[in-house]
């Protein structure tokens, strides 16, 4: 099995689905790949992905897309930043700032929120770097290269033998990230590839409520 995925997959989601995954009957091997949303996408529409887990958000007629995580953004502070005690930041604080912001090739990113963010907040931020993955950005925070922005699970990651990397939540609460699942639309999946999202679903995804259980309300008489 061939899936495509995202930093917070490989963090968060890949080891507890992986346990579960082998603890059943099915002998399976997962190959998971790293690359650009774009070139992922290319792959899975070429049959050599199985699955595709991503932040870009797009739509296509003949891929589905499922959102399994959707988690607010926090704002990563260098190490003795003057904004580090405070328990949440709104955006235009950081109008001086140098960020450090996800390529975002494909479909609507993190940065794209960010940027627009920004517009409303009266300002355009100084865009130091522009990279791919979430970790080396947050090595550069450390370092006092500029300001990154991660999903709130990332405030879980203990990075030993670094300076600590301080995470606040941002004030804004439109400013969240989704992390989406796509695979193609009308073609059957392999058995473990199925097995797979069923199992991130089954995680990520909250239990339906009463209601949803038993479907929609009925007004009596009705």
């Amino acid at each position: 099995m061939h899936i495509g995925c995202a930093t917070a997959v490989r963090l968060f989601i890949r080891p507890r689905v992986m346990e579960q995954l082998l603890a059943t009957a099915m002998k399976i091997t997962v190959h998971v790949h790293e690359g650009e949303t774009g070139y992922l996408l290319q792959r899975l529409r070429e049959r050599s992905l199985d699955l595709v887990i991503c932040r870009s958000q797009f739509a296509a007629p003949e891929l589905q897309n499922q959102e399994v995580m959707n988690e607010p953004l926090r704002v990563a502070l260098p190490p003795q930043h003057p904004l580090c005690g405070q328990t949440q930041i709104a955006l235009g604080a950081l109008r001086a700032e140098r960020f450090l912001l996800h390529s975002s090739l494909l479909g609507t990113g993190i940065s794209d929120m960010l940027l627009r963010a920004c517009q409303e907040a009266g300002f355009t931020p100084e865009v130091a770097c522009w990279g791919l993955d979430t970790l080396p950005m947050l090595l550069m925070v450390q370092k006092g290269l500029g300001v990154a922005f991660a999903p709130d699970s990332f405030a879980q990651l203990g990075m030993q033998g670094l300076p600590v990397l301080v995470l606040v939540p941002l004030a804004d609460a439109k400013l969240r990230t989704h992390l989406n699942m796509i695979w193609p639309r009308g073609h059957a999946l392999p058995p473990a590839a199925e097995r797979l999202k069923e199992l991130i679903l089954a995680q990520c995804l909250p239990p339906p409520t009463c209601a949803q259980a038993k479907g929609p309300a009925q007004v009596p008489g009705a």
